[in-house]
């Protein structure tokens, strides 16, 4: 899904002149946005007028100024999260795409490619060209937008549906009652039966709730209105049988089979895990998994048999609540790969933006890579698993990256701190140090040449390869704040960058 394809390179570098205003720890200056950008004055002056604007627009109570000091920055009448602002404006740009606009029409009406021409004003071979461009985007879910095909759309209903859920996502930034609009009725957006019949956790959050109301829209859309019914595989429902509420089944308002009304309820109680974060709680995972175990299903030996060769040749070892986590994000993403006809990385990765979603990925993880494709293609360890495609396994290789960094803990940080000032300075350093930080992250050792950083007023020689940190003076805030910024850039490193031993 590539946000190229319905905001200009224009509208890109707006939206990030806006972030950069919104969250620059220093003042912004033209001359700033001119070398961040690699652009003319003119050019500048011409994105940053054309802002203003279209800020005026989306919002009524903010506005784009320079102040007395020649620097810009944002007036508001009320406190905006930065996240609403930025994401508020990338929705108006895409709203506003000559091609989403298409593709809305394409969606919510009847209309011929002339109608449609007309409705928009656009030339028809404008409108057949958007057309051509809609399909490059539904191309990696092996569906098509075919005005001769029945319900305008071409492919499996599963994948159609998943495409309909990342576009309609897609658009809506901002979290609202109504993701759709008059289109789909108000009676498809009510949750009472999902919350009271399915979902475990007490509450939810704003987006969990929009994603919730988009999945059952769309489901309750093309079963009521468009007449579209899964073709569901007789394996897919056993391999899903856990996931299934027995109090759970869709609000159909339209004559169908009992037994495909029931199908289609269990795909959506799978449909939701697969989707969104956090619906079930720790213990309902538990008792998904211990179901799962105790069943006789394949997808239920491979999920394990992966679980341990993995960690054995990965060398960590699960906790009691680690299993059961990596056992459940590793079943659904093994049911998906079993049985979804496309790439994964299109429905699960917010790759909009990058060519490669992995292109900065740092060299310890370009060497677990390696390790784990070792372990995929051992041809003992892979003729036990599903028959995945070379993509398929590319797709779990990542997901082994997940699991690995959820199982493993980074290295504690040895701390030695010593001041030659005083007696008191040190003691001040430490309980400012434990209060910030988790034991887990670091601790305090009183051999300098077993830290990793040591924190000292004075030069304290070349015994140890620890990282140094000059704490000239205890009353100044800015050397507080180089002090935790150092920790945490190490901590950071220690997360991010391991390898698998």
């Amino acid at each position: 899904m590539m946000i190229n394809y319905f905001i200009t390179k224009k509208e890109i570098t707006k939206v990030s002149i806006l972030q950069t205003i919104l969250t620059a720890k220093k003042r912004v200056f033209l001359k700033d946005i001119m070398t961040d950008y690699n652009i003319s004055k003119n050019t500048a002056l011409r994105h940053i007028d054309e802002l203003e604007k279209d800020i005026s627009i989306v919002f009524s109570n903010l506005k784009l100024i320079i102040d007395k000091d020649n620097k810009y920055c944002l007036t508001s009448k009320k406190s905006e999260d930065n996240a609403f602002i930025i994401n508020k404006m990338k929705e108006y740009y895409i709203q506003n795409s000559s091609l989403f606009l298409t593709f809305k029409e394409v969606i919510q009406s009847d209309k011929s490619i002339i109608q449609i021409a007309n409705t928009l004003n656009f030339s028809a071979s404008t409108v057949y060209s958007k057309i051509a461009i809609l399909n490059k985007v539904t191309q990696p879910f092996n569906v098509e937008i075919n005005f001769f095909q029945d319900g305008r759309f071409k492919g499996e209903e599963s994948s159609i549906r998943f495409f309909l859920y990342k576009m309609i996502l897609f658009e809506n930034k901002i979290n609202k009652d109504n993701p759709f609009g008059p289109k789909v009725p108000i009676e498809f957006l009510n949750l009472d039966n999902i919350k009271n019949n399915l979902i475990s956790v007490e509450y939810l959050s704003t987006s969990q709730v929009m994603r919730l109301k988009m999945i059952q829209g769309i489901t309750l859309y093309r079963i009521n209105i468009q007449n579209k019914l899964l073709t569901i595989d007789k394996n897919l429902l056993n391999d899903i049988y856990y996931f299934e509420s027995s109090d759970f089944i869709l609000n159909c308002h339209i004559p169908i089979a009992k037994k495909k009304l029931e199908n289609e309820s269990k795909l959506f109680c799978f449909i939701i895990r697969a989707t969104i974060y956090d619906i079930d709680t720790f213990n309902k995972k538990e008792e998904i998994v211990k179901n799962y175990q105790q069943s006789e299903l394949e997808i239920a030996r491979n999920t394990e048999l992966i679980l341990k060769s993995f960690s054995e040749s990965a060398n960590f070892h699960f906790t009691e609540y680690s299993y059961v986590i990596s056992y459940y994000l590793l079943l659904i993403n093994l049911i998906c790969l079993k049985y979804v006809d496309f790439d994964l990385s299109v429905l699960f990765e917010n790759n909009s933006e990058l060519k490669y979603r992995y292109s900065f990925s740092t060299e310890s993880f370009k060497k677990n890579e390696t390790k784990i494709k070792e372990l995929l293609n051992n041809s003992e360890f892979s003729s036990t698993l599903p028959n995945f495609s070379k993509e398929k396994l590319t797709e779990l290789k990542y997901i082994l990256h997940f699991i690995y960094d959820i199982n493993t803990k980074p290295k504690q940080i040895n701390i030695f701190i010593q001041f030659t000032e005083n007696i008191h300075s040190g003691d001040l350093v430490h309980h400012c140090l434990t209060s910030t930080f988790s034991p887990e992250s670091i601790a305090f050792v009183h051999n300098p040449n077993e830290a990793d950083i040591i924190i000292s007023d004075a030069y304290e020689g070349d015994i140890s390869n620890a990282k140094r940190f000059h704490f000239e003076n205890i009353y100044n805030q800015q050397q507080w704040k180089n002090l935790l910024q150092f920790i945490t850039n190490l901590i950071f490193d220690n997360s991010f960058f391991r390898e698998i031993e």
